[in-house]
């Protein structure tokens, strides 16, 4: 039997600028950090099991 611990980890939503709409999770950010409106970037993000997600970072934490 395998278990698995998952860490708690805030989501968000993306609003781009044609409406689309972007589900993710913020991990690596303390929730308490962020607040409605903080600029996000979707990232592609693999996990362990090979599957393709997206999560949200803030927008100044991304360099070029």
């Amino acid at each position: 039997m395998t278990i698995s611990v998952s860490i708690p980890s805030p989501i968000g939503l993306l609003e781009v600028e044609d409406g689309l709409k972007i589900m993710g999770w913020i991990p690596n950010v303390d929730p308490e950090d962020l607040q409605v409106g903080v600029p996000l970037d979707a990232v592609p993000h693999k996990l362990e099991d090979g599957t393709v997600t997206i999560i949200l970072e803030p927008s100044e934490s991304r360099s070029g």
